[in-house]
């Protein structure tokens, strides 16, 4: 992968405008649902579990891991 760079003064570069943050989009709820149905073979096989500790704790919708 290319890089492309420019040479500039300093206060030319201070003065660029700065881009917003784009919030990550999420893959469509079908494909989170097949990911989900396919990869249950595989955590069965190698005896996945899990334990939910100290979710009270959380507030509603916030994620952990």
């Amino acid at each position: 992968m290319k890089i492309k760079t420019r040479y500039m003064p300093y206060e030319k570069a201070i003065n660029l405008p700065s881009y917003e943050h784009k919030k990550p989009k999420k893959p469509n709820i079908l494909f989170r649902t097949l990911v989900r149905l396919v990869s249950i073979p595989d955590l069965i096989s190698a005896r996945f579990k899990y334990e939910k500790i100290g979710m009270e704790r959380l507030k509603r919708g916030e994620s952990c891991l």
